[in-house]
């Protein structure tokens, strides 16, 4: 044990000293890399699920999308992006422009082999930093929350790519100087409200309280998610106070007045506060293995087969699951 203890510690100064996966203008984040020094196993795992793919450089290697395509959706060249956005249902592409993200307007479909406009008519008016980052990074710090306006664009807005193991356990910079336990958070000592906050989080549709992010930006994990964002209940349909259409997000279930069924993505928690497993009081991770890619956990299938059917669309027509636990219609059977 102390051999090991030993062998962390030397390669976490190592970690320090050559400045690998420390982002210099988020101090308080140390990155995934400098997880693994003592955490191989569960770096392995996560290593391997869509949470370490979220963002990716815009490497050959991890774009999917087609670009020698003459789809009349695709107006930009591959060489406009400088990150992409997933790529196992879809994939998006970011752009940097005068010192801030974009992501460009158009996204590639992979079931379907197909180019799609996203917001063709206005990205240059979303940026990604208002909209998005904080959840498809770590560490996320915008610029328009950077109090020196005039460099803002300059400074890396967010700690790492992708989800990494400090967006569920907190900067570690602290628990890395100290090796004390105590100085990072474990989700298994917070209470069931902050466990499922955070998944809730990110896995969530809303609009932050301040009505301008997208995203709980500023939210650590510990947090309560409501405290600083406004998510979309049975109770509180943001998306028909703010004048959206409600019928683009989620399904009326005429059995249940005041059941709302997913109809897109990253809505899951908003599923989750519906069903009687939140009534029960089971967490996210009663049922996932969070570090795992989903594909490999042991989820009961004949259960989800009956009692989540796929209701939701991220890129194709009834690609996402409920989680409300409480139909048994898919897409198809309620688009009739």
């Amino acid at each position: 044990m102390k051999k090991l203890l030993v062998s962390c510690l030397i390669l976490l100064m190592m970690t320090f000293v050559t400045g690998v996966a420390l982002a210099s203008d988020v101090d308080d984040y140390v990155g995934s890399e400098t997880c693994k020094t003592c955490h191989s196993s569960k770096y392995k795992e996560w290593k391997g699920s869509r949470h370490s793919q979220m963002i990716r450089k815009a490497k050959e290697e991890n774009i999917v999308g087609n670009f020698t395509s003459d789809d009349a959706d695709l107006t930009f060249d591959k060489d406009d992006a400088v990150y992409v956005i997933g790529g196992k249902w879809k994939q998006r592409y970011i752009t940097k422009k005068d010192g801030h993200y974009y992501i460009l307007p158009a996204q590639w479909i992979v079931k379907t082999q197909e180019w799609k406009p996203y917001h063709a008519n206005n990205w240059e008016e979303r940026p990604w930093s208002k909209k998005c980052m904080g959840c498809h990074t770590t560490g996320a710090r915008p610029a328009d929350a950077i109090p020196d306006k005039e460099n803002a664009g300059k400074v890396q807005p967010f700690a790492e790519t992708s989800v990494g193991c400090e967006s569920c356990h907190g900067a570690g910079q602290e628990h890395v100087k100290t090796m004390d336990p105590e100085k990072i958070v474990n989700p298994k000592d917070l209470s069931r409200g902050q466990k499922v906050s955070i998944c809730g989080s990110c896995h969530n549709r809303g609009k932050h309280v301040d009505g301008y992010y997208g995203y709980p930006y500023g939210f650590e994990p510990g947090d309560i998610v409501e405290d600083i964002y406004n998510p979309t209940t049975a109770d509180k349909r943001w998306w028909e106070v703010k004048g959206k259409d409600a019928a683009n997000k989620w399904w009326d279930d005429k059995a249940d007045a005041d059941l709302l069924l997913e109809k897109s993505h990253h809505q899951q928690y908003l599923g989750f506060l519906q069903s009687e497993h939140n009534e029960a009081g089971l967490t996210c991770s009663s049922c996932h293995d969070v570090h795992l890619d989903l594909e490999k956990q042991n989820v009961a299938q004949k259960c989800v087969d009956c009692h989540m059917p796929k209701t939701a669309k991220s890129a194709t027509p009834g690609d996402i699951r409920t989680h409300t636990f409480k139909t048994q219609k898919d897409y198809n059977e309620l688009n009739k």
